[in-house]
């Protein structure tokens, strides 16, 4: 299963504002009590703000921190518990992966992921930690709606010179089955009412064959009945190739 994702800071911690006064009998914002800097300025008419003092410890338990876009990036009045900036560690980071609803149910936790297009030549190994359980809507790039789920993914190794940040895109394969099986190529596979057929190549003529197929990913379908290893398949073909057709191998 193939799809496009992107990679965050895992555990961002926002940082909410103190600044301003929360309803009578609520609890401090962030650990940050309503007094004021001892030599902070005072509140009158003219000054409305309220200073952190800088003795608090705004980066505990952080480590190497690291700022995200803020959403704020000028002074201003703020209320408080409004965010202010978002912190995490750039050396621990997660790849979200949107699927199709109707895919997402296919992922298990613990699934073998392969993140690849992230700049390096080597793919990165991973697993999916989670699959979030509400599904959202997004237009694709034809308009058409389609409900998609966040799946998330944990590198199992990240290179020392990799330089992955918070934002990049990425490319993920999620592993849904993994076997040994007969497979086709999916060119030669075409629709005959309901069911799926192959031709087979014989003494040189085409042979009509119905076929089972199971799991398929974007190039090979798995044949559970129909076809036998080492069979010879017409791969593409035409509209105008009938049972009995004679063959040019090429």
């Amino acid at each position: 299963m193939f799809s496009v994702a992107f990679v965050t800071c895992s555990g961002l911690t926002g940082a909410s504002s103190a600044i301003g006064k929360s309803s009578a009998g609520s609890k401090p914002v962030n650990g940050f009590g309503d007094r004021p800097a001892r030599d902070a300025p005072r509140n009158d008419r003219t000054s409305r703000k309220r200073y952190i003092p800088a003795s608090e410890n705004l980066l505990t338990g952080i480590i190497r921190p690291m700022t995200a876009p803020k959403p704020r990036r000028s002074e201003s009045v703020v209320a408080a518990g409004e965010p202010l900036m978002d912190l995490g560690d750039p050396a621990d980071v997660e790849v979200i992966v949107d699927l199709l609803s109707t895919d997402a149910v296919r992922v298990a936790p613990q699934g073998v992921v392969r993140v690849e297009g992230w700049g390096g030549e080597t793919p990165l190994a991973g697993h999916v930690r989670r699959i979030e359980p509400s599904a959202f809507v997004k237009v694709s790039a034809l308009g058409v709606e389609e409900r998609r789920v966040n799946v998330i993914v944990d590198l199992d190794l990240v290179p020392h010179d990799c330089k992955l940040g918070d934002g990049y895109k990425v490319e993920a394969r999620i592993v849904v089955w993994a076997g040994t099986a007969v497979t086709v190529p999916l060119g030669s596979l075409f629709r005959r009412g309901a069911e799926w057929a192959v031709f087979v190549v014989d003494n040189g003529r085409a042979s009509l064959r119905p076929v089972t197929i199971g799991e398929r990913n974007a190039e090979v379908a798995q044949v559970l009945k129909g076809l036998e290893l080492g069979d010879r398949v017409v791969l593409h073909p035409p509209d105008t190739l009938a049972d009995g057709g004679r063959l040019a191998i090429r």
